[in-house]
């Protein structure tokens, strides 16, 4: 069942990695969901996507607990997400 696991509160485009504050606990490998609905020039976004690496202070981890921020590497093939976009844990 999926669980609102945040928003997303930086872009860090060279890395391809969002930064957030997870709900719940978060790790490597997670599957998650992305949606914004677009909006001041931004096109809708909606994808599903495994973490590749969860990472605090550029230190890559193991998992997050709620409420610590973090980044969140994804598929640079992905479309990066604003701020503010939703993100769902599906697993």
């Amino acid at each position: 069942m999926p669980v609102q696991l945040g928003t997303v509160t930086d872009q860090y485009r060279n890395l391809h990695c969002i930064g957030c504050t997870p709900e719940v606990t978060l790790t490597k490998g997670a599957r998650i969901q992305v949606t914004h609905p677009g909006g001041d020039g931004q096109p809708p976004i909606n994808f599903e996507q495994d973490v590749t690496s969860v990472e605090i202070f550029h230190k890559q981890v193991d998992e997050v607990a709620p409420g610590t921020a973090c980044g969140i590497k994804i598929d640079a093939a992905c479309p990066l997400p604003p701020r503010g976009a939703e993100i769902v844990l599906l697993n």
